[in-house]
């Protein structure tokens, strides 16, 4: 689908830019708000919103995908700061978009996923006292849609929670300004970085609904108490990092447009009991909620 407005520049720098696709409606659309993913170092906003776009302004709900600056711009928190700056650029030009700015729903896939969740589980950023208008914008949204997200990048959680090399990406000492050959020991300050740009870290009661789908493993999640044979690259994982409210492809197939229309009905603000039966945040107290319904 091509977008109704291309590179909509809502910052200084070259990649501070947006494409918006707009659903026809006589009333103002909902609106998901889209960021790509590429390990904070590479990726478009053109690569999925089309086809995000394509399945979701036919049901009355328009799409905006933001690009961001990479890690080789700049370190951490110039990509969630983009992230937080375009939300709230969207919501302040909403009246003349045709969107409602009251039913936001953010998503992301990977890397993406990760800034989307920050974003959802911190709590609102908007400044009511800022002489610029955008600042005084909401930053929270109604709900989040996260692919193959991650809530912490702090290599000491990944390495507790995860194991094997997940913990040694390269991809993170980039986001956080350490040289590769110092990577993952952390000093004060990158302490600090790390431990802010965790989303878990800022979960509690007031974060909204979270739908949270992962891809690469291979079996159903399974019932608490099973201890089923995962395919993993990381054999090691311990099972409740394993059961991140995973939907394996039959259940995908089955049931995930039903979901997707729930999730929907939340962003349009129909049904919201619905989508609680079935969608919840992925974390609480730092433990995961794995009870999915499916029938």
């Amino acid at each position: 689908m091509k977008a109704t407005f291309c590179d909509v520049s809502y910052g200084p720098h070259e990649r501070n830019v947006l494409d918006i696709y707009l659903a026809r409606q006589t009333q103002p659309s909902p609106l998901f708000f889209w960021i790509h993913g590429g390990g904070f170092y590479f990726g478009d906003k053109s690569e999925r919103a089309p086809r995000i776009a394509d399945f979701l302004v036919e049901r009355g709900i328009s799409v905006i995908a933001t690009n961001y600056r990479f890690s080789t711009h700049a370190i951490y928190p110039a990509p969630y700061l983009d992230c937080r700056r375009a939300l709230p650029f969207s919501r302040y030009h909403a009246s003349s978009w045709g969107l409602d700015p009251n039913r936001v729903a953010l998503g992301g896939l990977s890397a993406g996923a990760g800034m989307a969740l920050w974003l959802g589980f911190r709590s609102d950023m908007a400044n009511p006292h800022s002489q610029d208008p955008i600042e005084r914008e909401s930053t929270r949204p109604r709900c989040i849609y996260s692919t193959i997200g991650q809530t912490s990048y702090d290599p000491r959680f990944i390495r507790q929670v995860v194991g094997g090399q997940a913990h040694m990406s390269y991809g993170l000492a980039q986001l956080f300004g350490v040289s590769k050959d110092r990577w993952p020991e952390l000093d004060e300050e990158v302490k600090r970085l790390v431990e802010d740009g965790a989303a878990i870290n800022f979960l509690d009661s007031t974060a909204p609904p979270v739908l949270t789908m992962y891809d690469d493993f291979s079996q159903d999640a399974p019932v608490e108490g099973e201890q089923p044979e995962w395919i993993l690259s990381e054999p090691n994982a311990p099972l409740w990092y394993k059961m991140i409210c995973r939907l394996q492809n039959r259940i995908r197939q089955r049931r995930s447009e039903k979901l997707w229309e729930i999730f929907f009905a939340v962003i349009s603000g129909l049904n919201e009991g619905l989508l609680m039966a079935l969608v919840y945040p992925v974390w609480c107290c730092r433990k995961i909620l794995l009870k999915i319904i499916t029938k």
